[in-house]
């Protein structure tokens, strides 16, 4: 093994200091960095990094201020198409129309980044069917109802209508990581939207 600059260093100082009472020589030196490296790749092996750029480029809006979690345990609701999940089915206004957007605000553009949710509390399912029943352009584009969970390291989660009085109390704006697909979607059940 051959190693050289300041790793060797680094090293050296790490070892002396944390391992004051063992020897330093080219064996211990060398143990102690297999065991550094098989330490730092256990760790970054169980911890996934989200990558946002589909969402941060194009814009100068800094929407990822906006977004406050990740959400794993509660149930989600989308209008889909048909009976099956497709990828499609979460794909946002700015990756179908950008070019709509041209001057308009910075929550506005953030928004049509995002995919729009609604929380599935109790006792609010039917509330979310009628509201999806009663949009005409929900109503005669999607047929059916998707209930899911994301999975861990999916995207990030903004609640859109903080104001309950003038907006959708269970909508959310979901950021999908630049990795998401479908397969990060954890199907309950589709109903039929009719």
């Amino acid at each position: 093994m051959i190693m050289r600059g300041n790793v060797v260093i680094d090293l050296i100082i790490t070892m002396k200091y944390a391992f004051p009472h063992i020897q330093l020589n080219s064996f211990n030196l060398a143990c102690f960095f297999r065991c550094t490296l098989a330490i730092l790749c256990f760790h970054l092996a169980g911890s996934v990094i989200m990558e946002f750029l589909k969402i941060t480029s194009d814009t100068d809006c800094k929407c990822l201020d906006y977004a406050v979690k990740q959400d794993t345990g509660n149930k989600y609701v989308r209008a889909i198409i048909n009976m099956n999940l497709h990828d499609g089915d979460f794909t946002t206004f700015w990756e179908s129309k950008k070019e709509r957007f041209a001057g308009e605000s910075c929550k506005t553009i953030c928004k049509a980044k995002g995919v729009s949710v609604n929380i599935l509390c109790d006792d609010n399912l039917n509330c979310i069917l009628e509201k999806y029943r009663t949009t005409k352009t929900l109503r005669n584009k999607y047929g059916y109802v998707c209930i899911f969970k994301f999975k861990a390291n999916s995207g990030l989660l903004w609640k859109s209508t903080p104001d309950y009085s003038r907006g959708d109390k269970y909508h959310y704006t979901f950021f999908k990581c630049d990795s998401f697909d479908i397969s990060m979607i954890n199907v309950v059940s589709i109903l039929p939207l009719s």
